[in-house]
C-alpha cells in the first residue's frame, strides 16, 4: 500500500509563459562584446561608454546600439569611466587612460607599479574608478596609493599613500569639502586633505567587522556631511566626514557582506547584500531600517532611484543562470516587475530618458524600456520553500503530492519531468506530464517513488517543471532535488552490519582550521578524498588507498589556507560524490 506523504510545498510559483517572451519587447538593443562586464555605462551626449573584460573599452549610439568605436587597452577592464571637458578616464591594470571622444589616446599614466592583480578572489569584482573634479581624475591603486592626474595634460598632480603596500582600494574615491575619501581592502577608510595630501583621520573597521574579511568595496556616499558605505565587513558604516566619528551603523543579521549601494534620495537611502539578496530601505534621518525586500541574487551595483521606484539588479555565481533587473516601489518595498538576463548583472545601472542601460557577465550591453519594463505583465518566477526536499526515510512506496500555482496574467503550458540518475526503470513516475494552468489558478503534481526494486541506501532525484510560450518557446526550468533513505523492513532480522557508499556533511562546519570527514562503504573499493578551492584547483588529497567495507573519518587541516569555500570529493570505484565546506578564519 503506497504511503502518501501529503507536502504540499507550493514549490513553485509560476506566470503566464507569454509576459516573459512578451519582455522580448522591451529590449531597445543587445550590444555583445567577447567579455563579461563587471564596469557601468556612462552616457555622455547620446553614446555609451562601458569597459569590457576583453580589454576593449566602448563607445556605442545610444539610439541604436551599434559601435562607434573601440579602444583595446593593455588588461582587463573592471571600473567604470569618468567624463568631463570632453575626455574620458577609465583604469586598467593599474594604468589610469585619457581618451577623447573619439576614441583617440590623449595619455597613460601608471598608478603603482609591479604585477598586475585583476581579482584578489572569486568574488572581487571590482576596481577603483575615476572621479573627475576641477579637471582633475583621482583614482585608487592595487598598492594602497591614490594619485591625481590633470586631464588635459596627462601629469600627475597628485599622489598619496596610505603605507598599506599590496592593499588593493577599490572604491572610487570622493571629494568633498576639500578633502578626498576612499576605502582600502583593508577594512581601514581614509580621510586625506587634497591641498596638502596629508591624513585628517582614518577609521578601521576590523574593531566591528563581522566576516573575517573586512574589504571596502561599495560606493561612497556623502550626505549632509554624513559618510555611508559597506563592504565585506557585513556593515552599514555612517561616520562624520569631518572627524571620522561613528554616527551610526547597520549590522547585517546573518554577517553578509553590504555590497549595492549605497543610494540616497531626499530622506531615504538604500543598500543591497550578497548572499542575503535583500535589498534595505532606510530612513536616514530617524536612522531606522524601514523595509526589506528579497530578490533572486546578489545586489553588487547602486540601486537606482527614479521617481516613484527603485531599480537594481542582482546575480550569483558564474555558472548560474540568475540575474535580474528589478522595479521596486521605493515607498512600499512591493516588487513592480523583473526583466531576466539569466547571468550576473553587477553593473550598476544608468537610466537616461526612457532607457536603462547596463552590462551583464553574459558580455551583452543592454538598453530596455523603462515605461514599458514598469508596465509590462508582472513575472516572477520564485521558490516558496528554500533549499530542497528531503524526506526522510521511507519502508515503502511513497507519492509526494506537489502544488504548482500561476500567480501570471496569462495560462501557462506546463510540463513535468525527473532524472534519477542510477535508478532501477519505474522507479519514479510523475503526473500529470503536461497540461495547461490558468491564470491565478494551482494544480496538483504527483510524483511516485516505487521502491520494489530498490536496495536499502540514501538516494536522490531531481524533479523538473518546465514552461513554455504560446509558439513552444522554453520560458524556464525550475528544478528541486528530492532525496530519501529508503529502509528494507526485513533487513533488521539481518545480524550483518550493511554498509552503503555515503559521504556525510564535515563537521565542524563551518570550520577553522580542522574539520572532521566520514565516510561509509559497501564494498572494498579504492578510495581518492580529494579538496578542491571555487576554481577547481586541487588543494589537498587526504587519501588515496584501498580500503574494507565499513565507516571511516579522516580529518582535514586546511593549514595556511584563505578563508572560503571548499569542496571534498569521494571517489571509488562504484561511487563518487562532492560536498562544499567553508573554511571561517
Amino acid at each position: 500500500m503506497k504511503n502518501f506523504l501529503s507536502l504540499f510545498v507550493c514549490l513553485f510559483i509560476l506566470s503566464a509563459v507569454s509576459s516573459l517572451y512578451a519582455q522580448e519587447d522591451i529590449v531597445n538593443w543587445r550590444f555583445k562584446t567577447n567579455g563579461i562586464i563587471y564596469s557601468s555605462p556612462v552616457i555622455h551626449n547620446n553614446v555609451v561608454y562601458i569597459g569590457s573584460l576583453d580589454n576593449n573599452f566602448y563607445a556605442i549610439d545610444a539610439d541604436s546600439g551599434k559601435a562607434i568605436w573601440h579602444f583595446h587597452a593593455a588588461n582587463k577592464i573592471f571600473s567604470t569611466a569618468a567624463i568631463s571637458e570632453d575626455i574620458v578616464c577609465f583604469e586598467s591594470g593599474n594604468e589610469l587612460y585619457g581618451l577623447s571622444l573619439q576614441g583617440d589616446s590623449l595619455w597613460k599614466v601608471t598608478i603603482s607599479e609591479g604585477a598586475v592583480t585583476n581579482q584578489y578572489d572569486a568574488w572581487d569584482y571590482y576596481h577603483s574608478s575615476p572621479t573627475i573634479v576641477d579637471s582633475i581624475a583621482y583614482v585608487g591603486s592595487e598598492r594602497g596609493q591614490v594619485i591625481g592626474v590633470n586631464i588635459f595634460s596627462g601629469q600627475e598632480v597628485f599622489r598619496i599613500d596610505t603605507g598599506d603596500d599590496g592593499v588593493g582600494i577599490r572604491t572610487k574615491p570622493n571629494v568633498y569639502d576639500g578633502k578626498i575619501y576612499f576605502g582600502e581592502c583593508s577594512g581601514i577608510f581614509y580621510c586625506y586633505n587634497i591641498s596638502t595630501g596629508l591624513k585628517v583621520w582614518s577609521y578601521d573597521t576590523n574593531n566591528e567587522k563581522l566576516w573575517p574579511d573586512p574589504a571596502i568595496l561599495t560606493n561612497i556616499v556623502i550626505n549632509d556631511g554624513i559618510i555611508y558605505f559597506g563592504g565585506r565587513h557585513s556593515i552599514l558604516f555612517a561616520l562624520n566626514a569631518a572627524n571620522g566619528v561613528r554616527e551610526w551603523k547597520y549590522p547585517s543579521p546573518t554577517n553578509q557582506w553590504i555590497l549595492g549601494g549605497p543610494a540616497i534620495e531626499d530622506s531615504l537611502m538604500f543598500m543591497g547584500s550578497s548572499n542575503q539578496q535583500i535589498l534595505h530601505s532606510f530612513n536616514i534621518e530617524t536612522r531606522k531600517l524601514r523595509w526589506t525586500r528579497k530578490v533572486d541574487g546578489r545586489i553588487n551595483g547602486v540601486p537606482v532611484i527614479d521617481g516613484d521606484y527603485v531599480f537594481i539588479g542582482t546575480g550569483m555565481e558564474l555558472d548560474d543562470n540568475i540575474g535580474s533587473i528589478f522595479v521596486i516601489d521605493k515607498l512600499s518595498g512591493e516588487i513592480v516587475n523583473k526583466f531576466r538576463v539569466d547571468k550576473q548583472i553587477h553593473s550598476s545601472l544608468k537610466i537616461e530618458g526612457d532607457a536603462i542601460y547596463f552590462g551583464s557577465r553574459n558580455t551583452y550591453v543592454y538598453s530596455i524600456g523603462k515605461t514599458a519594463l514598469i508596465n509590462d505583465p508582472y513575472s516572477i518566477t520564485d521558490f516558496s520553500l528554500p533549499g530542497n526536499i528531503d524526506v526522510g526515510t521511507i519502508t515503502s512506496d511513497t507519492t509526494l503530492v506537489i502544488s504548482v500555482k500561476n500567480t501570471g496574467t496569462m495560462p501557462d503550458s506546463v510540463t513535468t519531468s525527473y532524472y534519477a540518475r542510477s535508478f532501477p526503470v519505474g522507479s519514479i513516475t510523475i503526473s500529470p506530464e503536461n497540461f495547461i494552468l490558468p491564470q491565478n489558478d494551482s494544480a496538483k503534481v504527483y510524483v511516485t517513488i516505487n521502491t520494489s526494486q530498490m536496495d536499502s541506501g540514501d538516494r536522490d532525484f531531481s524533479i523538473r517543471i518546465t514552461t513554455f510560450n504560446g509558439i513552444g518557446r522554453q520560458k524556464s526550468t525550475i528544478q528541486k532535488t528530492v532525496s530519501f533513505t529508503y529502509f528494507v523492513v526485513n533487513s533488521i532480522f539481518n545480524s550483518e552490519k550493511k554498509y552503503e557508499f555515503k559521504l556525510e556533511q564535515n563537521y565542524p562546519n563551518p570550520f577553522n582550521p580542522e574539520t572532521k570527514i566520514n565516510y561509509q562503504l559497501k564494498t572494498r573499493s579504492n578510495v581518492q578524498i580529494i579538496i578542491y578551492d571555487v576554481t577547481g584547483r586541487e588543494v589537498a588529497k587526504l587519501l588515496n588507498q584501498t580500503q574494507n567495507a565499513g565507516e571511516y573519518e579522516v580529518t582535514f587541516n586546511a593549514g595556511i589556507l584563505a578563508s572560503g569555500i571548499y569542496f571534498y570529493r569521494i571517489k571509488t570505484d562504484n561511487f563518487e560524490q562532492i560536498r562544499r565546506m567553508v573554511l571561517l578564519r
